[in-house]
Protein backbone atom coordinates (compact mmCIF):
# COMPACT_ATOMS: atom_id res chain seq x y z
CA UNK A 1 0.00 0.00 0.00
CA UNK A 2 2.87 2.53 0.88
CA UNK A 3 3.49 1.98 -3.16
CA UNK A 4 0.92 3.39 -3.74
CA UNK A 5 0.75 6.49 -1.72
CA UNK A 6 -1.86 5.38 0.59
CA UNK A 7 -1.75 7.09 3.95
CA UNK A 8 -1.02 5.90 7.42
CA UNK A 9 -4.57 6.93 7.58
CA UNK A 10 -5.98 5.42 4.68
CA UNK A 11 -4.15 2.18 5.38
CA UNK A 12 -5.48 2.03 8.78
CA UNK A 13 -9.06 2.47 7.23
CA UNK A 14 -8.54 -0.59 5.29
CA UNK A 15 -7.45 -2.68 7.56
CA UNK A 16 -9.77 -2.34 10.02
CA UNK A 17 -12.65 -3.07 6.89
CA UNK A 18 -10.91 -5.93 6.06
CA UNK A 19 -10.45 -7.48 9.55
CA UNK A 20 -13.96 -6.32 10.24
CA UNK A 21 -15.15 -8.83 7.26
CA UNK A 22 -12.90 -11.01 8.07
CA UNK A 23 -14.40 -11.15 11.41
CA UNK A 24 -18.16 -11.13 10.42
CA UNK A 25 -17.71 -14.62 8.30
CA UNK A 26 -16.46 -16.08 11.84
CA UNK A 27 -20.38 -14.68 13.55
CA UNK A 28 -22.36 -17.21 15.00
CA UNK A 29 -25.82 -17.41 15.12
CA UNK A 30 -28.53 -19.68 17.69
CA UNK A 31 -32.54 -19.92 17.68
CA UNK A 32 -33.75 -18.86 20.53
CA UNK A 33 -37.62 -18.76 21.51
CA UNK A 34 -39.26 -15.38 22.89
CA UNK A 35 -42.35 -14.92 23.44
CA UNK A 36 -43.80 -17.92 21.23
CA UNK A 37 -42.01 -17.42 18.39
CA UNK A 38 -38.65 -18.44 17.36
CA UNK A 39 -35.97 -15.93 16.38
CA UNK A 40 -32.23 -15.87 16.23
CA UNK A 41 -29.14 -14.14 17.65
CA UNK A 42 -25.43 -13.97 17.43
CA UNK A 43 -24.52 -16.57 19.85
CA UNK A 44 -20.44 -14.58 20.38
CA UNK A 45 -21.08 -11.30 21.23
CA UNK A 46 -17.70 -10.79 21.65
CA UNK A 47 -16.95 -10.63 18.49
CA UNK A 48 -20.16 -8.80 17.19
CA UNK A 49 -18.70 -5.97 19.06
CA UNK A 50 -15.16 -6.37 17.61
CA UNK A 51 -17.19 -6.09 14.11
CA UNK A 52 -19.24 -3.50 15.29
CA UNK A 53 -16.11 -1.43 16.92
CA UNK A 54 -14.05 -1.62 13.67
CA UNK A 55 -17.21 -0.35 11.64
CA UNK A 56 -18.16 1.69 13.90
CA UNK A 57 -21.43 0.68 14.34
CA UNK A 58 -24.15 0.15 17.20
CA UNK A 59 -23.46 -3.90 17.86
CA UNK A 60 -27.54 -3.88 18.49
CA UNK A 61 -28.22 -2.48 15.40
CA UNK A 62 -25.66 -4.52 13.76
CA UNK A 63 -27.30 -7.64 15.19
CA UNK A 64 -30.69 -6.35 14.09
CA UNK A 65 -29.11 -6.15 9.95
CA UNK A 66 -28.03 -9.98 10.60
CA UNK A 67 -30.96 -11.08 12.56
CA UNK A 68 -34.28 -9.43 10.70
CA UNK A 69 -35.15 -9.64 6.95
CA UNK A 70 -36.25 -5.44 5.51
CA UNK A 71 -38.84 -6.20 3.19
CA UNK A 72 -40.70 -2.93 1.60
CA UNK A 73 -43.99 -3.47 -0.06
CA UNK A 74 -45.42 -0.06 -1.31
CA UNK A 75 -45.64 2.29 1.99
CA UNK A 76 -45.02 -0.53 4.45
CA UNK A 77 -42.19 -2.07 5.71
CA UNK A 78 -41.94 -5.69 6.92
CA UNK A 79 -39.88 -6.83 9.08
CA UNK A 80 -39.73 -10.11 10.01
CA UNK A 81 -36.82 -12.54 11.71
CA UNK A 82 -34.56 -15.21 9.87
CA UNK A 83 -33.78 -18.57 10.49
CA UNK A 84 -30.34 -19.64 11.39
CA UNK A 85 -29.58 -20.77 7.54
CA UNK A 86 -31.03 -17.69 6.16
CA UNK A 87 -29.04 -15.78 8.21
CA UNK A 88 -25.97 -17.55 7.48
CA UNK A 89 -26.50 -17.41 4.05
CA UNK A 90 -27.61 -13.16 4.34
CA UNK A 91 -23.97 -12.73 6.52
CA UNK A 92 -22.00 -14.17 3.74
CA UNK A 93 -23.29 -12.82 0.71
CA UNK A 94 -22.57 -9.05 2.25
Amino acid sequence: MKKLNFSNKTQREILKVLAAILNLGNLLFRQIQRDDNDKIEVSNKHLLSLVAKLLELDAMELEKALCYKRTIIGEETIIAPLNVVKANQQRDAT
